[in-house]
C-alpha cells in the first residue's frame, strides 16, 4: 500500500494503473481497507520523530538536513483522508 501512495500519489487514474500493471504481472491485491496502511503510517511517523527530534535539539548539521527532510516529508505526508482515497481508487 506504500506504494500506491508512493508512485501514485493523488491521481486515481495513476493508482488504477499501477494496482492494473501490478494484477497483469502476477500480483493479487485482494481487498485492502484501511489497516492495510498501518506499516506506511508507523513509518511515517518514525521519522517525523527523528526528524524533529533532530531538527530541535541537534547539531547544525543534523538541524539542516532534518529540516530539508521535514520540508519533503510533510507536503506528501499519508493522511487517512489519503489512504481512504487510495482505497477508493482500489475499488473501481
Amino acid at each position: 500500500m506504500q506504494s500506491l501512495h508512493e508512485l501514485g500519489g493523488d491521481d486515481p487514474g495513476a493508482v488504477r494503473a499501477l494496482l492494473d500493471a501490478y494484477e497483469a504481472a502476477g500480483g493479487t491485491v485482494g481487498h485492502p481497507a484501511l489497516d492495510s496502511f498501518a506499516m506506511a503510517f508507523a513509518v511515517q511517523a518514525n521519522l517525523l520523530s527523528l526528524y524533529a527530534g533532530r531538527a530541535l535539539d541537534g547539531t547544525a548539521e543534523e538541524r539542516g538536513r532534518a529540516e530539508r527532510r521535514l520540508a519533503t516529508l510533510l507536503p506528501d505526508l499519508l493522511t487517512v483522508p489519503r489512504a481512504w482515497r487510495l482505497l477508493d481508487a482500489c475499488r473501481r
